[in-house]
């Protein structure tokens, strides 16, 4: 790309472009996941990753932050660069809520859009990053924590249930 990456905010209901987000970079913009962490039924976080090529094939985990209110009125998107290296992330991100409620995203680097992909044999990463304050962002892999090939132990001592869904509503 030579020209930015940007995330249109859309009124469904009415067919319109409330937002138009600009990205700090030529990015092509991957699959996008909204979290709902306190479970009202609206997204307070979209996460979503970006590739860009300069001389080799980069990307950022990115999240903007959704304010609780109409986004028809007029809002300052609080865009956050989690994770800025030489991965281009283009899957959809996921994230988890830990014990304590803080959100947990995991990312896998890659893409796949040609045939030509079939052939790159880059090496590519999986992380998980808490997404909280007092964090400097964007991370790199090298201040990341390598726990490949570290064992876990752990035992299942229950479940809860994350989702209700109600038809009647």
């Amino acid at each position: 790309r030579t020209t930015p990456g940007y995330i249109y905010i859309l009124d469904l209901k009415a067919g319109t472009r409330v937002k138009m987000i600009p990205l700090d970079h030529n990015a092509i913009v991957g699959d996008i996941l909204a979290v709902d962490a306190d479970r009202n039924y609206q997204s307070e976080k979209l996460y979503f990753g970006t590739a860009y090529k300069d001389t080799t094939w980069k990307g950022k985990l990115v999240s903007i932050a959704i304010p609780d209110q109409d986004l028809t009125q007029t809002w300052t998107p609080a865009v956050t660069y989690l994770v800025s290296d030489n991965y281009p992330f283009t899957a959809s991100p996921d994230a988890v809520l830990d014990e304590k409620r803080q959100v947990w995203v995991y990312q896998g680097s890659g893409k796949y859009y040609s045939d030509v992909d079939e052939t790159d044999s880059s090496q590519q990463i999986f992380l998980g990053i808490k997404h909280a304050s007092g964090i400097g962002y964007p991370l790199t892999t090298a201040s990341l924590d390598n726990r490949t090939n570290v064992p876990t132990t752990g035992t299942v001592t229950g479940t809860t249930q994350a989702c209700i869904f109600n038809s009647s509503t």
